[in-house]
């Protein structure tokens, strides 16, 4: 644990320090980053066995990291690439090497998807510049032992196992089967919890593919009907961190990890479920609305 906690300690510092090398190069970053840190989960990078780089996920294309002989695949890309884009090429991996894991990275930002639950979004996500507590409690899920564990003990052989952990994804689905309202969901996520599938607002049910498709309409929405536009920019998260601005930066000058233009205004769509939740909360209020007038549906249109 010492040497994991000193890992991801060096990992912020070279971030910091080599932050716009590393983002135009994703060598650099896989260097740099991400092998560091998958030997500090106990992963032999110089064992093919345990870490194939860059071995063939399709006839087509190559993924590149296959941990544990399969039973985890990571595709890696430069600093503050866009997760968000390449999530459904990994998910095809997944399908195509029949792996239980997927992770998509770009060194800084992690999602660990699991293959019974990869469409309905990461089952794992963080940030490596979070919190140490909030860091630790989510990395650990990517230790070798932890994946190695988890894939026997959900494996054929166990069948019991199987079905328990069936049962307990129906139920939390049926559980998500309904309209939420975004205040309620503040206080009710989950880590884990299915992706929503419409924005519902009041006028009209925005589609929705991914968790960070919720800030993108809500804002086009709010833009559309003329509750804001450039003049309530920026719309802020904090002192240093902008949701809605002119230009896709934020306060403190740097830019927008993941971001959308949306009629003439830039919307900041990184972050986890939980961050997105707020971050779409903070735009609502700032056009003067209440959230508790707008919901999520979750449940699975046909």
């Amino acid at each position: 644990m010492v040497d994991l906690i000193k890992t991801i300690k060096i990992m912020r510092e070279k971030i910091e320090t080599h932050e716009d090398d590393l983002s135009n190069n994703e060598m650099m970053t896989r260097y740099t980053l991400v092998d560091p840190l998958l030997r500090a989960l106990d992963w032999d990078t110089s064992d093919p066995n345990d870490v194939a780089p860059e071995s063939p996920a399709s006839s087509r294309s190559k993924t590149d990291y296959t941990m544990g002989a399969g039973v985890m695949l990571i595709e890696a890309m430069r600093l503050n690439g866009r997760l968000e884009e390449w999530a459904p090429k990994l998910i095809q991996h997944i399908r195509d090497r029949e792996a239980r894991y997927g992770v998509i990275t770009d060194g800084q930002r992690w999602q660990l998807y699991d293959s019974q639950t990869a469409m309905s979004g990461p089952a794992v996500e963080f940030d490596i510049t979070d919190s140490e507590g909030a860091v630790l409690s989510r990395v650990i899920r990517l230790h070798r032992s932890v994946v190695l564990d988890s894939f026997r003990s959900k494996s054929p052989d166990t069948e019991d196992d199987t079905e328990d952990a069936d049962s307990a994804e129906e139920s939390s689905m049926k559980k998500s089967n309904e309209l939420i309202s975004l205040t309620a969901l503040k206080h009710r996520y989950t880590e884990g919890m299915p992706r929503p599938t419409e924005l519902v607002c009041p006028d009209r049910n925005i589609p929705l593919s991914w968790w960070v498709d919720i800030p993108v309409g809500m804002a086009d929405w709010l833009i559309s009907k003329k509750y804001l536009d450039r003049s309530h920019c920026p719309v802020t998260a904090g002192p240093k961190n902008s949701i809605l601005h002119t230009q896709p930066v934020h306060q403190n000058g740097k830019l927008f990890h993941l971001y959308e233009k949306v009629h003439d205004i830039y919307v900041n769509k990184s972050g986890n479920p939980h961050t997105i939740i707020r971050h779409t909360i903070k735009l609502i209020t700032a056009a003067g609305l209440k959230p508790s007038d707008f919901k999520l549906n979750f449940n699975r249109l046909p």
